[in-house]
């Protein structure tokens, strides 16, 4: 099975499609925080978390993780992604000289949060190291680390590949 954690809108065929509310596509809604309360252990062969966890305050974000790890299957691969605050630097102030998208991009938009809740509030930042870092403190094995255009801007997300 392949787990698609915290999809929102951004559905994938074949996957189990996981998101804390419901939208079209989504397969189970629930907390993102225990997702473990829903699945067995190592029921995973793959999963995916594209920019959901700088949607956790840090203690938390690490305890999303931690489940991930739980869920997958010995050999399994985790993929994680979400915007690299030194890479949202680099393009909307170092490029742009634009203060106002560099804000915006590092804590996540107020209309966006008058819609959707504080969930929708970035609430800790990450680069790849940082990311790496953790995965590996956990027990992951780390793949790659790249640049990710996984949300449609190149050069502003990170992207860590991990295996159990």
């Amino acid at each position: 099975m392949k787990l698609n954690l915290g999809c929102g809108t951004k559905i994938k065929k074949g996957y189990e499609n996981f998101d804390c509310r419901p939208n079209k596509g989504v397969t189970k809604v629930g907390e993102i925080l225990k997702v473990e309360k829903y699945y067995k252990p190592e029921s995973f062969e793959y999963i995916i978390c594209e920019h959901t966890i700088e949607h956790f305050y840090k203690k938390d974000a690490v305890k999303v993780l931690q489940a991930c790890y739980n869920l997958l299957e010995p050999g399994g691969i985790f993929v994680v992604c979400g915007p690299d605050v030194l890479g949202i630097y680099n393009r909307y102030w170092v490029e742009q000289q634009d203060e106002v998208k560099v804000v915006l991009h590092l804590y996540g938009c107020e209309e966006h949060r008058e819609l959707y809740g504080e969930q929708m509030m970035h609430k800790s930042g990450w680069t790849g190291r940082a990311m790496e870092k953790e995965l590996k403190d956990i027990g992951f094995k780390i793949l790659q680390t790249k640049q990710s255009n996984c949300h449609g801007r190149s050069n502003r997300d990170f992207e860590v590949i991990a295996t159990k």
